[in-house]
């Protein structure tokens, strides 16, 4: 680190403009008129913890229920709750103890997270069993960056180490897509930017799916490892998998959730099941916790595109994923999200281009929508 000049955020060199303002706070205030009139007086600590512990104390209660008729509530305890801004490592840690451990709420702590990025992280722990919520691209070793909904150059996440890392990626001759609204500094310094209709990602995203599927410009290898041991036998360092090849039933015409082995008749009920790669017959695919299993792959699409088992008509989840790209056409998802066709068709193929060096970094902007969980993934 001594050898690495370091840099500080416009926010933390306009930090010594807080620590001086002769307006800022220094200490509790209360309210002294009605709500809305701006009328405060400065109290002490001791009043405001005094008076705060007073209203606190009658929900101090983790044994009785707030409606006995609806026990899901809980506890009176559950009517606190605890909604505070942006809290550091070191503050959560502190008011959990309190919140969640000591007052019993379940309500412990909706901080700026449960507002900012909750459909983010609730997409990556979906996707990954529950390992992950955050994830950052490889941005010095790749060649192509999408970024969609998300400046690394003026508001990302870390901002200062992400901003300094896209520049060298620029020096390293990598090119960078920027698909947002606004043209923001990132799009300023990218190769293209790409402004969209907000809140229509995942139709952008729906369209590029249907341009590299209809030209076969996936890894259709790597989609087939329906287990974790057959991604490591082939390739020591493919720790990932998908779906891809797992079964979903079809009900009314809509999926309805995995199609588990003791449904199909040939396993516990814990297993998911898919077609066999080499016979096409119905396999139990044991869970990948479990550990010592045998390398499992499976057919991307069922012959026909469905089939039925044991009763269920089951399709895989790559031919529910074709066709909700296909649901709609080119032209349409250029409308729903105001990029043009042949610009979309660009970026699929050229994104293709890199194989596994080409990466897409999502962020807030894309989440920050009542669909933004789906649009993540």
């Amino acid at each position: 680190a001594e050898q690495t000049v370091g840099s500080l955020c416009l926010k933390g060199q306009a930090g010594i403009q807080t620590v001086y303002n002769p307006y800022r706070l220094l200490g509790p205030i209360k309210r002294a008129g009605a709500r809305g009139s701006g009328q405060w007086v400065s109290i002490t600590w001791a009043q405001a913890i005094t008076e705060i512990a007073a209203l606190l104390a009658p929900h101090n209660d983790t044994s009785t229920l707030i409606d006995p008729a609806l026990p899901e509530l809980g506890p009176i305890a559950n009517r606190v709750l605890f909604c505070p801004g942006r809290l550091e490592h070191g503050q959560k840690e502190f008011t959990d103890r309190f919140f969640k451990k000591q007052f019993g709420t379940i309500n412990s702590r909706h901080d700026h997270t449960s507002i900012c990025e909750t459909s983010h992280h609730v997409a990556g722990h979906l996707i990954t069993d529950n390992k992950k919520d955050h994830f950052k691209p490889d941005i010095l070793n790749c060649q192509y960056i999408l970024w969609i909904g998300t400046n690394p150059l003026e508001a990302g996440f870390p901002m200062n180490p992400l901003s300094r890392k896209t520049m060298q990626f620029k020096k390293n001759g990598g090119k960078q897509v920027v698909v947002d609204p606004r043209f923001s500094n990132t799009a300023a310094k990218a190769d293209q930017w790409v402004p969209i209709e907000p809140g229509t990602d995942a139709a952008f995203a729906l369209a590029m799916i249907q341009q590299i599927i209809a030209n076969n410009r996936y890894d259709a290898n790597y989609l087939a490892n329906s287990n974790i041991t057959a991604a490591l036998a082939g390739s020591p360092t493919e720790y990932t998998l998908s779906d891809s090849t797992h079964l979903i039933k079809i009900e009314a015409g809509r999926p309805s959730g995995y199609l588990r082995a003791d449904e199909a008749g040939i396993g516990p009920a814990t297993d998911y099941v898919v077609l066999d790669e080499s016979t096409g017959t119905p396999t139990a695919l044991p869970d990948p916790k479990d550990g010592g299993n045998p390398a499992q792959r499976g057919l991307l699409e069922a012959p026909g595109g469905s089939i039925l088992i044991n009763g269920y008509t089951c399709k895989t989840a790559f031919t529910i994923l074709k066709e909700e790209a296909d649901s709609k056409s080119m032209g349409e998802w250029s409308a729903i999200c105001g990029v043009d066709s042949t610009t979309i068709q660009n970026i699929a193929d050229e994104f293709t281009n890199h194989g596994k060096k080409a990466v897409v970094n999502p962020y807030r902007g894309v989440c920050q929508h009542t669909n933004g969980t789906y649009t993540m993934f």
